[in-house]
C-alpha cells in the first residue's frame, strides 16, 4: 500500500500537464475585405501552429480609412487582448497603426509594408516581413544594367508609398553617368471612381522611353495597364518592370496580356514547408490560389508569434484600454523575443535585426508567362544579378529584347526647316534653285543633319518658313513667326538652325540638347582718321630705323673698300690702282646703288671675297625694300582708328556710331532687361536681319549686338572688325527646336549628347567657325604699324654673317696666292740655274710664267 501511495503523486505529476486545459492566445489582424484569402490563410496558420499548451486566436479587423477611423477600430482590437498585430496592410496604413500600437507596448509585424523610411522611434515596436524599397531599388537596377536598359521612364503613384519606392532606384541611376531618367510621371491613387492616366502615357510616350518603372498598389497596376494597352504601349517595343506590390498579386484579367511583364519581389524559397503548407490547406479542402507570395509571408508571421510564445506559463495578454493610455508591462519582452526568433519558415529563413527589418534581403526577378510570374534569377543584396537558364519573353509576346528608347524616326522622311545664312546656304548647282534636296546645301547644320539621318535611319528635306525668320512673338498677328510657328504648327518636324533658346520660344516649343554656347558681342568697324601728313613715305619705320640706313650703308662700304684692298686678287687686276678715298667713295656709291635697286657698273670688285660681301648685301637690300614697300603700302591703304569703343555704355557718351540689335532677338530682350545697358534700347534701331545689320556696318559708323558665333562668319569680308564682349550679360545657348512632345525628342537628345561626347560638335565648330575666324589672323610684315629695329634684328644678323664670311675668303685668297707664289720662286731659282742653255723660245714661255711687274721679267 505504501508503494502505490508514493507511486500516485508521481503518476499524478505525469497527468497533470497535459490535464491543463490550452491557453488562448489572441492576435490581430488587419486586412482588407476585399482580400479574404488574407482571413483564410490567417485562421488555418493558427490551427496549424497551435499546441497542446496554446491555441492562436486571430482577431479581425479591416483597413480604416482615416486616421480616426484607424484608432477607433485599433482600439476594439486592443480591448480584445492581443499579443501581438499582424497588418496586411499599406505603408502608409502600417505607420498609423503601427504608431499607436507602440503607444501601449504593443508588438506589430507588416508583411507587406515597404517604405525605407517606415520605421521611426515612434513605431519602437515594428517588424517588417519585407525588405524595404531600397532594396528593391537595387534589383531593379540590376536588372535594368543585365539588359543595357540605360534610359528609363517612371511611372507612380503620388503617395508615399509611390514616391519613396523608387527613391534608392532614383539615386542609383543619378549617380551612374550611363544612366538617365527619362520621364517622371505621377498620378493621385483614386479614393473613389476611375483612374485617368491619359496625359501621363502622352508624356512617356513623347519622352521616346521604351522601357517603363510602375510602382503603384495591385488594384491601381490593373487600370494602368488597361490604359497603356489602349494607348498602344503595351506591344512589342515596350518593356513594363513592375515592383513587389503588383509581382505579388497579378493575375490574368481576360481583358490584358501581360506576357512579357518583369516584376521583383522579396524572395519566397518554395521549400519543403511552403509545400507542406500548400498539402495541409489542400486536405483542408481550401482553395490553393490562396497560397501566394502575401498569404505565404502571413503564415510566416503567425509563426513568428508563435516563436515568442516559449514561455507560455509566465505570459498574461495586455489588459490595457486607450482611455487608460497604460502600456502592456510584457509587452517590450516580448517584442525582444520576436526579434530573437530564427526558424525556416514557409518563405525562407525568417529572422530580425535590431531594427525590426527581416534578414532577408534577397529579391526575385520574374517574368510573366503562360498566365503568371516565372523566377528568372535573383539578387542579393551587395551580390551581381544572378540569371537562370531561362529564355525571358518580352512583351509582344517575343524574345526580341527592346532598345531603352524607340526610334520613332527610322524609316520616316522629316520635313527640317531652316534659313539660309546661318552656317548653311544653298549650293550654286545646276538643279538647286529652290530645291529642298540636301545635296543642295552646305554648311555646318547639314553636316549635323546628315550625320543625324544616318545614325537613327531617317531621310529629310529642307524647308525655309515663309517669312525668313527665325521666330518671336509679333504682337500684330497675336502669334510667333518664323521657325517657331512652323513647329507650333506642326509644318516641319525639326528646327535646324542658330536657334537661341529662350523662355518665351519655350512656352510653344521644345529645345533639344544644346549645339553650341554662345556669348553677346557688339561688333563694329573701327573709323580711320583721314590721311594728310606729306611726310607719309617715312612712316613705315621707326626713327631708329632710318638712322640705321646710313650708319649701314656706311659701314657696308667700309668693309668692302677694305676687303677689296687688301685682297691680292684685287690688286693683281687693277692695272690703274685708285688712292684709298677714292676706293671707299666708289663702293659708298655701289652700296646705294644696291639699296635703290640700281646696278654698279664697271665698279663691282674683283676679289671673291668682296664679291660675296656685296652678295650679301643685295640679299639684305632686296628683304629690306620689300618691307618697306608693304609697310608703305599698308599705310596707304589703312589708318589708325579715331574712334573707339571699349564698354557697350560708351555708347551713350558719343555721337559718331548708330547702334543696333536683331529686332525680336533674345539679345534684345537680355539688353532691355539688364539693370546696366537697359538704357541702350532707349535710342537703338531694330535690324530686320544680319544681312541688313552688316550692310550697316559696311557703311560704317554702325555699332551692332549680337550673338559672337553668329557674327564669326562675317568676319571673312570684313576682317577690320572690332569687338566687345561684356561679360556681366550672361550667354545663351543655341539648340535645334522640335514641335511640344515631339516623340522622337528623347532619341534625338540623346543622340546630340553622344556626338557631345565624340567631340563630334567640337569638330563641326572648328571647321565651319573657327576656321573662317583665323583667315583674319594678320602677320606683322604688311600691317599698319610701324616697323622697329628689333623686327629687323635677323636681317641684320645674315649681313653680319656675311661680312664675317667674306673676311674669311679674304685670309684664304692670301693662303692661296703665298702657295702659288712660292712655287714660282722654285721655277725661277731652277731657271736662273739653266738660263745659259735656254733658247729666245724658252725665255718667251718663262715670261709667261712670271706675274706682270716682277723683276724676273729681266
Amino acid at each position: 500500500m505504501s508503494h502505490s501511495l508514493l507511486w500516485h503523486p508521481i503518476l499524478l505529476m505525469l497527468l497533470l500537464p497535459s490535464s491543463y486545459p490550452q491557453k488562448q492566445i489572441n492576435f490581430g489582424v488587419i486586412y482588407n475585405r476585399i482580400y479574404p484569402q488574407y482571413r483564410r490563410v490567417a485562421e488555418f496558420s493558427a490551427q496549424i501552429h497551435s499546441n497542446s499548451q496554446v491555441s492562436l486566436n486571430p482577431i479581425f479587423m479591416e483597413y480604416g480609412e482615416s486616421v480616426v477611423e484607424t484608432q477607433r477600430r485599433m482600439c476594439d482590437l486592443i480591448t480584445k487582448r492581443v499579443v501581438a498585430i499582424i497588418s496586411m496592410g499599406t505603408s502608409d496604413q502600417v505607420a498609423m497603426e503601427a504608431e499607436f500600437a507602440a503607444s501601449f507596448d504593443i508588438p506589430i509585424i507588416s508583411v507587406a509594408g515597404t517604405n525605407p523610411f517606415l520605421w521611426t522611434q515612434s513605431r519602437s515596436t515594428l517588424l517588417r516581413m519585407s525588405p524595404p524599397d531600397s532594396f528593391q531599388g537595387y534589383a531593379i537596377y540590376a536588372l535594368l544594367k543585365k539588359y543595357k536598359w540605360n534610359e528609363f521612364s517612371i511611372l507612380m503613384s503620388s503617395d508615399n508609398f509611390g514616391i519613396n519606392g523608387v527613391l534608392k532606384l532614383e539615386d542609383l541611376a543619378y549617380h551612374d553617368a550611363a544612366m538617365s531618367i527619362e520621364s517622371k510621371q505621377y498620378f493621385q491613387p483614386p479614393v473613389k471612381g476611375s483612374l485617368d492616366i491619359s496625359k501621363q502615357l502622352q508624356s512617356l510616350k513623347a519622352a521616346g522611353s521604351s522601357v517603363i518603372i510602375l510602382n503603384c498598389q495591385i488594384t491601381e497596376a490593373y487600370e494602368v495597364f488597361n490604359q497603356a494597352k489602349r494607348a498602344k504601349m503595351l506591344q512589342k517595343g515596350y518593356a513594363w518592370i513592375v515592383t513587389n506590390a503588383v509581382t505579388s498579386d497579378l493575375k490574368v484579367d481576360g481583358f490584358v496580356d501581360y506576357t512579357g511583364v518583369f516584376g521583383v519581389i522579396g524572395s519566397i524559397t518554395r521549400g519543403r514547408d511552403y509545400y507542406k503548407l500548400l498539402t495541409q490547406y489542400k486536405t483542408a479542402e481550401m482553395n490553393a490560389d490562396d497560397i501566394s507570395t502575401w498569404t505565404a509571408l502571413l503564415s510566416d508571421a503567425v509563426r513568428v508569434i508563435m516563436e515568442g510564445l516559449d514561455d507560455v506559463d509566465q505570459m498574461y495578454a495586455p489588459n490595457v484600454t486607450c482611455q487608460s493610455q497604460q502600456k502592456w508591462e510584457l509587452g517590450s519582452n516580448f517584442f525582444r523575443k520576436l526579434i530573437k526568433a530564427r526558424f525556416a519558415g514557409v518563405t525562407g529563413l525568417i529572422g530580425f535585426g535590431e531594427d525590426g527589418l527581416t534578414i532577408n534581403q534577397e529579391y526575385d526577378i520574374k517574368n510573366f508567362k503562360d498566365q503568371e510570374f516565372v523566377k528568372i534569377g535573383s539578387y542579393k543584396m551587395g551580390r551581381e544579378l544572378k540569371i537562370l537558364d531561362y529564355e525571358p519573353t518580352f512583351i509582344g509576346n517575343t524574345d526580341k529584347m527592346p532598345a531603352s528608347l524607340i526610334n520613332s524616326l527610322s524609316g520616316k522622311v522629316l520635313r527640317i526647316g531652316t534659313i539660309a545664312g546661318t552656317f548653311i546656304e544653298r549650293q550654286d548647282s545646276e538643279g538647286c534653285t529652290n530645291s529642298t534636296n540636301p545635296g543642295c546645301w552646305k554648311g555646318l547644320f547639314v553636316d549635323l543633319n546628315n550625320r543625324l539621318a544616318k545614325d537613327l535611319n531617317f531621310t529629310y528635306e529642307l524647308v525655309e518658313p515663309p517669312d525668313g525668320k527665325f521666330g518671336n512673338y509679333d504682337e500684330t498677328l497675336g502669334r510667333f513667326t518664323g521657325l517657331v510657328y512652323e513647329l507650333e504648327q506642326r509644318n516641319i518636324d525639326i528646327a535646324a538652325a542658330g536657334l537661341t533658346v529662350n523662355s518665351e520660344r519655350m512656352k510653344v516649343i521644345d529645345f533639344l540638347t544644346h549645339i553650341f554656347d554662345v556669348r553677346y558681342v557688339g561688333t563694329y568697324i573701327p573709323q580711320k582718321a583721314s590721311q594728310s601728313n606729306i611726310w607719309f613715305f617715312v612712316r613705315p619705320f621707326y626713327f631708329d630705323v632710318w638712322i640705321m640706313i646710313p650708319v649701314i650703308i656706311i659701314l657696308a662700304g667700309v668693309v668692302i673698300t677694305i676687303i677689296n684692298l687688301l685682297s691680292p686678287i684685287q690688286r693683281l687686276s687693277n692695272n690703274n690702282p685708285k688712292s684709298l678715298l677714292s676706293s671707299f667713295f666708289t663702293m659708298i656709291f655701289l652700296v646705294t646703288s644696291g639699296l635703290v635697286g640700281r646696278e654698279g657698273g664697271d665698279t663691282l670688285p674683283k676679289s671673291p671675297s668682296a664679291k660675296f660681301v656685296l652678295v650679301i648685301w643685295w640679299f639684305f637690300t632686296t628683304i629690306f625694300i620689300s618691307i618697306y614697300t608693304a609697310n608703305l603700302t599698308a599705310f596707304v591703304t589703312l589708318n589708325h582708328a579715331s574712334h573707339n569703343i571699349d564698354d557697350l555704355m560708351d555708347l551713350l557718351n558719343q555721337d559718331y556710331f548708330r547702334w543696333g540689335v536683331l529686332k525680336g532677338s533674345s539679345h534684345e530682350t537680355a539688353i532691355k532687361t539688364h539693370h546696366k545697358y537697359q538704357k541702350l534700347s532707349q535710342s537703338w534701331e531694330m535690324v530686320p536681319d544680319k544681312a541688313a545689320a552688316m550692310d550697316r556696318l559696311a557703311k560704317g559708323r554702325y555699332f551692332f549686338i549680337s550673338e559672337d558665333i553668329s557674327i564669326i562668319k562675317y568676319k571673312e569680308n570684313f576682317c577690320n572688325l572690332s569687338q566687345i564682349y561684356p561679360d556681366d550679360i550672361s550667354g545663351t545657348v543655341w539648340a535645334y527646336g522640335v514641335p511640344k512632345k515631339a516623340p522622337y525628342k528623347a532619341i534625338l537628345d540623346k543622340q546630340l549628347l553622344r556626338y557631345r561626347e565624340e567631340d563630334y560638335l567640337e569638330m563641326l565648330k572648328k571647321r565651319w567657325i573657327l576656321d573662317s575666324k583665323e583667315r583674319c589672323n594678320s602677320n606683322i610684315v604688311g600691317s599698319d604699324t610701324s616697323l622697329s629695329l628689333a623686327v629687323l634684328s635677323g636681317l641684320l644678323s645674315v649681313l653680319s654673317v656675311g661680312g664675317g664670311i667674306g673676311l674669311l675668303l679674304l685670309v684664304l685668297e692670301y693662303v692661296y696666292l703665298f702657295i702659288r707664289k712660292r712655287s714660282r720662286v722654285k721655277q725661277l731659282h731652277s731657271i736662273k740655274n739653266n738660263k745659259k742653255t735656254l733658247s729666245r723660245a724658252d725665255l718667251d714661255n718663262l715670261n709667261q710664267l712670271i706675274s706682270p711687274g716682277s723683276d724676273l721679267k729681266t
